[in-house]
Formats: structure tokens, C-alpha cells, sequence
């Protein structure tokens, strides 16, 4: 199993599906850490990408359930952490939030 930041993540949840997304998604999946499922604030236009990668792209209108196929919110993309920390608190998400600073720990 991978550890990330010390903390057996085996599983974390994508916040953002831009160019950085894309590129921590194919460093993840080289490091055989599920993702579940990707967050991101335009998921209706990205949807055509779920086939591609195998993974539900979803907005934060899910059951509070669906979510916890996680262990942790990766951010990836340009929102404030601010910002995805009040979406997931006002849909019932209470997973722990990372930073793309925990890739340097796969290296």
C-alpha cells in the first residue's frame, strides 16, 4: 500500500480534472492509488471522459455515501481550498482535504 504524507491512503478522490489534474491522475494510477471518482465544478462538460479513464466524474450534488469510496479530497484544481472545503461541507462530505504537495512523498 502507498502511504501519502505518512497516511495509508489507498484510495483519494480527484478535486479538479484540468492539465495538473490529468497529470497527478496518471501519477496516482502508476502508484496503484485508487481513484473513485473525480470532483470537478464542470463535471456535466467532462463526462464524455468517464469511459476513458473509468472513473465517475461528479459534482458535489452526489448522496454524502458515494463520496466516502474515498479517503481523502486531492486537490487538483484552480479553486481555493477555501472554497472546495465549504462545497464539501455544505453536501455532508467530511473527508480529509490534500494538496498536490503530497506527490513529492511518491516520488
Amino acid at each position: 500500500m502507498e502511504r501519502i504524507n505518512n497516511l495509508p491512503y489507498r484510495s483519494v478522490a480527484l478535486c479538479g480534472y484540468r492539465q495538473k489534474g490529468r497529470n497527478i491522475y496518471q501519477q496516482l494510477a502508476e502508484k496503484n492509488i485508487r481513484i473513485p471518482y473525480i470532483i470537478e465544478r464542470n463535471y456535466q462538460a467532462l463526462k464524455i471522459l468517464e469511459k476513458d479513464l473509468g472513473v465517475p466524474i461528479v459534482g458535489f450534488e452526489e448522496e454524502p455515501a458515494f463520496y466516502e469510496e474515498a479517503d481523502a479530497i486531492l486537490l487538483t484544481g484552480d479553486l481555493p481550498e477555501a472554497v472546495v472545503r465549504e462545497s464539501l461541507e455544505l453536501a455532508g462530505i467530511k473527508l480529509p482535504i490534500v494538496s498536490d504537495g503530497i506527490l513529492q512523498d511518491l516520488e
